[in-house]
């Protein structure tokens, strides 16, 4: 995400007044009207209030104020605009949109225009969902919001199952660009560009897809209920798949025709979790009954070691603490039960999926591993004072 100071949108002009942060379009002549457009998923802060707030990416409106206390959004008719609250707090607003609509992003309000709606968030914590299909607002926001304009465009079945969900890695039925960027097939029903508001085919896609739009780099799992769920982050998403390869590109206006849907978190049996702040570890288990992940608490070395062996350290990923209030509570780990570490990753294996040159010597990890011998995490494996990357292309021995 990014501050609202450094978001890239189409030429915005940013104000700053005494009271207040009004932020508005300069549009080219070729516009017929104003419009402030998010290509981002964009952070503000009330400063009166001190409650953080997000603008989905995607969300368009004529002006957006913001003030001590409250968000003032103008959306023009056919426009959408999505503001979630991450801490789930009292979304309160002048709207008729419900101020406990809670998703897996946080609460939400989704405003779709011609509407003008005062928000002022309260800094209370929502406990129960109270939002109706026949609030005020009802429809989503842009490529980062909630789902809107027209249905979903493939052939997606429903699904209940407490099963954990697979993502497809092998997608068929896609063309591959000069990039090598898979492409879903158009669908033959058109739909509004979130990114621009043009015009443009919205692509059929399948169950169990990783799909990303062709403006926004979030990546989406697509469960089949005509909906979507964000990564948290590239390094869950490597906790899913092996490579960017198995990710399917379709039109903006592809997303905005999907709800979005809780986020997707860590994948169970892969890595455990701890938060920063905390030393407790947690192994994450789907649960069988709920369908909900289970954080179980490894209670001991002891219990970690024989789980997962002498190196269980290894396997610890630190998560946001956010992530935590997405998980359901299971039962603690006091003693050892079976884990398969065959589909379990480390630390640093992820870290090589997410950044192929972590160490920044120009040379692949991969090719460091299977080629050269070098060490991917060291820029300097022999520790002469010149990197891997300058050793090779020289033609000396990094090793020695």
């Amino acid at each position: 995400m990014t501050h609202v100071s450094s978001r890239i949108t189409r030429k915005l002009l940013i104000g700053f007044s005494a009271t207040a942060l009004v932020v508005s379009l300069w549009a080219p002549s070729a516009y017929a009207a104003d419009i402030v457009t998010f290509d981002t998923d964009t952070d503000i802060t009330l400063d009166g209030s001190a409650i953080d707030l997000t603008i989905l990416a995607g969300s368009q409106a004529d002006e957006v104020i913001i003030d001590t206390t409250t968000l003032t959004v103008d959306v023009d008719t056919g426009d959408a605009f999505t503001v979630v609250s991450p801490d789930d707090y009292t979304m309160t607003n002048d709207g008729g949109y419900a101020d406990c609509n809670m998703t897996g992003l946080g609460t939400q309000i989704a405003i779709t225009g011609p509407a003008v709606v005062v928000i002022t968030p309260e800094a209370t914590v929502c406990t129960e969902d109270n939002s109706d299909s026949d609030d005020g607002g009802g429809g989503g926001g842009g490529g980062g919001g909630g789902g809107g304009g027209g249905s979903p465009p493939s052939s997606l079945p429903s699904s209940s199952s407490a099963e954990l969900e697979e993502p497809v890695l092998n997608p068929t039925g896609v063309s591959v660009d000069s990039h090598g960027n898979k492409w879903a097939q158009g669908s033959g029903v058109m739909g509004t560009s979130p990114y621009d508001g043009s015009s443009e085919e919205i692509s059929t896609v399948e169950q169990g897809w990783l799909v990303r739009g062709e403006h926004y780099e979030t990546v989406y799992f697509l469960p089949g209920d005509g909906t979507r769920r964000p990564f948290w982050d590239a390094t869950t998403y490597f906790t899913w798949a092996d490579s960017w390869s198995s990710v399917v590109w379709v039109t903006d206006a592809t997303l905005q025709s999907l709800t979005i849907a809780d986020p997707m978190l860590p994948k169970p049996g892969v890595v455990l979790v701890k938060v920063s702040s905390a030393p407790n570890v947690n192994a994450v288990e789907l649960g069988s009954v709920t369908g909900e992940y289970d954080l179980r608490w490894v209670t001991s070395e002891t219990v970690a070691s024989t789980m997962y062996g002498s190196a269980w350290a290894d396997y610890v990923i630190d998560v946001d603490p956010t992530i935590f209030t997405h998980y359901a509570a299971g039962d603690d780990l006091t003693s050892a039960e079976s884990a398969d570490m065959s589909v379990m990753k480390t630390r640093n294996e992820i870290l090589l999926l997410v950044n192929p040159d972590a160490d920044g010597d120009g040379l692949s990890a991969q090719d460091e591993q299977s080629v050269y011998g070098t060490d991917p995490l060291d820029a300097d494996t022999d520790d002469d004072g010149y990197s891997d990357g300058v050793e090779v292309s020289t033609g000396h021995d990094p090793l020695h």
